[in-house]
């Protein structure tokens, strides 16, 4: 069993750290440290994924964070503002998890802005029909 180097990052403590998940297991363990059943996958570049609890939008209290660019290309290059519980993993060229490539330090110092308590983000739906 390996292991896989993550950061996890929690906006209710306001909190980032590093940590180490079982390669095994990996999803499970995401699963348990954001306290969901949904996931949903957002790419941050070539190497790094951000792993989000799905229904962070609709919990309450709802806490955000904002995510800086690292990578034009990307739509989490975007500025973007999350909802809830997270996990940075990496992913290689076939698309297997592995671990992240990003610096804890970097991800706490520039790419991860904290937003107040009580600032919320609406979740949009948008259906649109083929033509």
């Amino acid at each position: 069993m390996s292991k896989l180097r993550v950061i996890t990052v929690d906006p209710y403590k306001e909190k980032i750290r590093g940590d180490q998940y079982d390669s095994d297991d990996f999803m499970e363990q995401c699963k348990k440290f954001m306290e969901c059943s949904c996931i949903t996958v957002v790419c941050l570049d070539d190497h790094n994924m951000l792993i989000l609890d799905d229904d962070g939008l609709y919990r309450d209290p709802q806490r955000l964070f904002h995510w800086v660019s690292i990578d034009d290309r990307y739509y989490a290059g975007k500025h973007q503002f999350y909802a809830g519980k997270c996990v940075i993993a990496g992913t290689d060229e076939e698309g297997d998890t592995t671990g992240t490539t990003l610096d804890m330090k970097r991800v706490e110092d520039e790419l991860i802005k904290f937003q107040p308590e009580g600032k919320r983000q609406e979740a949009v739906m948008q259906f649109i029909p083929f033509s």
